[in-house]
């Protein structure tokens, strides 16, 4: 940031190890804290989050989970932004034929496809739509359009409706 100033934000990350036990809420907390007295401009979440990370009863961590409230509450007390890169392309979910846009990056990297196993895509963008309503004094920055590129009125409509959440592309 010193060589671009104005130009560049470094964001921290919260590690969602021991996520459910008594402290670690309140050590989160404190983390974040000092990562913004250090120099944190805001929190970046990856795609793991509503997808993989688990909890003390090895259950996924739902992005609306209100064991997190104090987290977000914090960022909008402290005044910083949360970029949330959660899903992946809804396509990923989708069969891998000739009508999938993403049958190219599919078919090379057959890693990314998504199945019934995985938690459903609507489900994350319904979760992180829920969280972004309930917190707001907390600015969110949805990755990648939330998801909702291929769906601008939808994603309009949400925008309208959430005065505290940007998208990014």
């Amino acid at each position: 940031e010193k060589n671009v100033p104005g130009r560049m934000a470094v964001f921290t990350n919260i590690s969602f190890v021991g996520f459910g036990e008594i402290d670690w809420v309140a050590k989160t907390v404190q983390q974040l804290d000092q990562d913004v007295k250090a120099g944190a401009r805001g929190l970046k979440l990856y795609k793991e989050f509503g997808m993989e990370f688990k909890d003390e009863k090895d259950r996924i961590i739902a992005i609306d989970d209100s064991r997190l409230d104090p987290v977000w509450d914090k960022c909008g007390e402290l005044h910083i932004p949360v970029l949330i890169h959660s899903a992946d392309p809804k396509n990923f979910w989708l069969p891998v034929d000739k009508d999938n846009e993403r049958w190219l990056e599919l078919t090379k990297h057959p890693d990314r496809k998504r199945t019934e196993k995985d938690v459903a895509w609507e489900t994350v963008i319904a979760q992180q739509h829920h969280l972004f309503l309930r917190h707001p004094k907390t600015t969110f920055i949805a990755a990648h359009f939330g998801w909702l590129a291929n769906d601008l009125e939808r994603l309009g409509n949400f925008l309208d409706s959430a005065k505290n959440v940007y998208v990014e592309f």
